[in-house]
């Protein structure tokens, strides 16, 4: 495979890099693939060739092997790892937030006595450092399977260099083991792979008050207010960040990260429905709607050249008349 790029680098103009996607099974007339992707195949043992699964789709590009195979991973070590590492992190709403929220809706209280409530029952707290990196191991474990099966970042799975593409972190993996996984999303909405951190530019931070209303009035099982039990609702994939796809390998994310932390112009920024509708600025509270860049390790979201309103922006208006905010932590 090695060979194969070393041939074809010389054939392009103006020193330029091979990228793109191939056949290996085409070699009179291959495409291009990155060097990048190259560097993964031989990690993974197809240093001499292998079978490869194209996708033509931005240039997505898949291993045939899957990650359980990969790591020699059999579904009785997956059970033993799950039965270990099982932890109760499933979050749930305040049962004081939620009534406060209802009133807040319906004009018994106003929106200043909500937040008061708000940040008496749920205050912010930014983070300090790095959370722990997980291993490959761990983030195949905590998925369900037909999640793994569609590929990790950096071990089966390569997406190019600036495709448009959506992060968030995977609800049932942290709510059930504790575990950071990064979910992948095509400019769809559909999840496309999973990894271990997110690194994006021109990023948009996407959200729908409707729906994170709905979470924090708590769900209809729990029923907290009597509107909760005609329209309330449980976290689901509505929040993300999108943005163009930065092939930095995980460790440099994190060294970043590290150095993010003590410069004041990468914002810390959080989202919580719990709280509020909409990504915000950690120091100030303020809604976020975009960045010139993201880089992300598990609930640690660091941003930088941030666009930033007030919570009285007419894009975080609820059908049932009032703005919701606002902001929490990023365990979405």
């Amino acid at each position: 495979m090695r060979d194969w790029y070393n041939q074809i680098k010389p054939r392009m103009r103006n020193n330029m890099e091979p990228s793109g996607n191939a056949w290996f099974s085409y070699p009179k007339t291959p495409q291009l693939i990155s060097k990048d992707y190259i560097t993964m195949a031989e990690d993974a043992g197809y240093a001499k060739g292998g079978q490869v699964q194209h996708y033509n789709k931005g240039g997505l590009t898949r291993l045939a092997e899957s990650a359980y195979d990969i790591l020699k991973l059999t579904p009785e070590k997956v059970e033993a790892w799950r039965k270990l590492n099982a932890k109760p992190y499933k979050q749930q709403q305040d049962p004081q937030l939620a009534q406060a929220l209802e009133a807040y809706m319906t004009g018994k209280i106003s929106q200043a006595d909500y937040l008061r409530i708000m940040n008496e029952r749920r205050p912010i707290r930014p983070l300090t450092e790095v959370p722990a990196a997980h291993s490959n191991i761990d983030i195949v474990s905590a998925l369900d399977k037909n999640k793994a099966d569609k590929g990790i970042l950096g071990l089966n799975l390569q997406v190019p260099e600036g495709m448009r593409v959506g992060n968030r972190l995977d609800i049932p993996a942290y709510e059930r083991y504790g575990t950071y996984v990064d979910t992948m999303h095509d400019p769809a909405g559909k999840p496309i792979g999973y990894g271990h951190t997110g690194h994006l530019k021109d990023v948009e931070f996407q959200s729908d008050p409707n729906k994170a209303i709905r979470v924090g009035l708590g769900t209809r099982e729990q029923a907290l207010t009597p509107m909760a039990v005609e329209e309330g609702s449980g976290k689901g994939p509505f929040a993300m960040m999108v943005g163009n796809q930065q092939t930095t390998k995980d460790e440099e994310v994190r060294r970043m990260l590290a150095e993010a932390l003590k410069d004041p112009t990468w914002r810390q920024i959080g989202m919580n429905p719990y709280r509020g509708s909409q990504f915000y600025d950690k120091a100030d509270m303020q809604p976020v709607w975009s960045a010139a860049e993201k880089i992300q390790a598990g609930p640690l979201v660091l941003a930088r050249d941030v666009e930033k309103t007030s919570w009285k922006d007419p894009r975080l208006k609820t059908k049932y008349g009032v703005n919701y905010a606002q902001g929490g932590l990023t365990h979405l």
